[in-house]
């Protein structure tokens, strides 16, 4: 018999940095730059042959034509057409109310096929809807019809665990809080932070979105426009050294320790540590550090000026507080633009640092504090 061999190339746009972009954007935000065009969309849509088209508040809309190269051994296309933009479009329609920091994985889905689809089908249109939103488990329905006739070809039903980045989700809410003018991160449990899930590495259950949604948490720490005071009891190892690293004081019981980890269990360095350790131990120490991975004592680090200030077991949350509490009561547009001249001074050349200090001391020379703290200064002398 003979045959007709057909060829199709596919083509896609490197995913990673759509990634990177959505650890710092809502779920409808994120969404909308994929249906809108501002970000290239998930290789799978090129593979199958679908695109997004419309996103609201819970809600998503999917077009797609299948070809024949997804046809079956009995002259159909294959339901994996059907249930891929059904499955895409239900867990859209959960991604859609997704916070900053927010992100959700699919725990089951179901799909009722209705009618065959050919290529003679032509367009197909997907709609999918919330039916439930919990604060850890989200559910939504959808239905796949016919352009042409409006007939239900399949539906079907998803169920989605939804999983907060917690770090991420706090930073974005004290961005969004005036009212807070330090903060104190402290652990539970008379640990800082033991380090990431290492079952979780293990099982290779992390992508680059994830680590990318651990960074962007991390260097929004360090760069919330309040002090953060990190108050270390038992130990920062691993993810909790570079947690410890994004704040800008450190205050340590005496017996905490601190080690990056990160070569004992085979990986290199992460959780920003790279990049803070040089600039706060020094290179020579920072390298020291992390090649022997051993760990070093809160008076070690105290000597090294990674540590502020060194306390009794047990009381690093209370100095800690102490400390957020005199800095909430100094004016805060001081307080942000030291901790910006400070953070940039490292990486900007000395003329470009000294216009910005110009630029920002004039900002404060024209605010309440200055002149109230000028009067308060000459009636005492």
């Amino acid at each position: 018999m003979k045959t007709v061999r057909r060829t199709r190339t596919i083509t896609w746009d490197d995913p990673v940095p759509g990634l990177q972009r959505a650890a710092s954007l809502t779920g409808i935000e994120y969404l909308r730059d994929i249906f809108e065009g501002r970000l290239p969309p998930p290789p799978i849509a090129s593979s199958i042959g679908f695109t997004g088209i419309e996103v609201g508040d819970g809600s998503v809309v999917f077009r797609g034509e299948a070809g024949e190269h997804l046809y079956n051994p009995i002259g159909v296309v294959h339901g994996g057409f059907a249930m891929t933009i059904l499955d895409s479009a239900m867990a859209c329609a959960v991604q859609s109310t997704c916070g900053v920091g927010e992100r959700y994985t699919t725990l089951e889905t179901k799909v009722n096929f209705v009618r065959p689809i050919t290529v003679d089908t032509g367009p197909v249109r997907c709609e999918a809807s919330i039916v439930h939103r919990g604060t850890k488990v989200a559910t939504a329905e959808g239905r796949l019809t016919s352009e042409a006739t409006g007939k239900v070809l399949a539906h079907g039903t998803t169920t989605c665990l939804l999983i907060a980045t917690g770090l991420l989700k706090a930073v974005a809410e004290v961005e969004g809080d005036r009212r807070v003018q330090a903060v104190v991160l402290a652990g539970e449990g008379g640990w800082f932070c033991a380090g990431g899930d290492l079952k979780a590495f293990a099982r290779g259950g992390l992508n680059i979105g994830d680590f990318n949604a651990v960074h962007d948490g991390l260097l929004g720490l360090h760069h919330l426009p309040v002090p953060v005071v990190a108050a270390v009891e038992g130990g920062a190892i691993g993810y909790g050294l570079g947690l410890a690293s994004s704040c800008d004081i450190r205050v340590a019981a005496a017996d905490a320790r601190f080690q990056a980890g990160f070569m004992g269990i085979g990986l290199s360095p992460d959780s920003t540590t790279s990049f803070f350790l040089p600039r706060l131990l020094g290179l020579s120490r920072a390298l020291a550090s992390m090649l022997t991975d051993l760990p070093l004592t809160a008076e070690e680090m105290h000597t090294a000026g990674y540590v502020f200030v060194v306390t009794e077991p047990g009381h690093a949350v209370a100095k800690a507080t102490e400390l957020a509490e005199r800095i909430a009561h100094l004016p805060s547009a001081s307080l942000s633009r030291a901790k910006q001249l400070l953070q940039m001074s490292p990486s900007t050349p000395q003329p470009e640092q000294i216009k910005q200090e110009e630029r920002f001391v004039m900002d404060t020379f024209q605010t309440d504090d200055f002149r109230e703290g000028a009067g308060l200064r000459h009636q005492n002398r």
